[in-house]
């Protein structure tokens, strides 16, 4: 597929907003799971969709947001977008998903070794 449209962009923000996976809108639009990440974020099209990337300093993650990371990651999220998405070091997102940190607010197995 080429280009995105507008009303294209405005319907693929509005469907990470409704929490659908990233997965799912690619296929649809014919796109990269990547490109779908950049427009929830802000990294592309923010003029249409007013999403600010901001990737300053990063800040420690709330459980909620541990949570929703972990939903994602379960979806079918890459570590790598869903860093970017959440201002999150790459091995803070492979830590929740491996279990060795944020165990206690996922469910996730522990990895830790005591």
């Amino acid at each position: 597929m080429g280009v995105l449209s507008r009303d294209q962009v405005l319907d693929i923000y509005e469907r990470i907003l409704d929490g659908e996976a990233g997965p799912s809108i690619a296929d649809d639009y014919g796109i990269s799971q990547q490109s779908v990440s950049a427009i929830g974020t802000g990294r592309n099209w923010s003029s249409v969709t007013g999403a600010s990337f901001n990737p300053g300093p990063r800040s420690p993650l709330t459980d909620d947001q541990v949570l929703e990371i972990d939903g994602l990651l379960r979806d079918g999220y890459s570590v790598r977008d869903l860093a970017g998405m959440y201002g999150a070091s790459f091995n803070t997102i492979r830590e929740i998903r491996s279990g060795r940190r944020w165990f206690n607010v996922t469910g996730r197995p522990s990895l830790r070794k005591w």
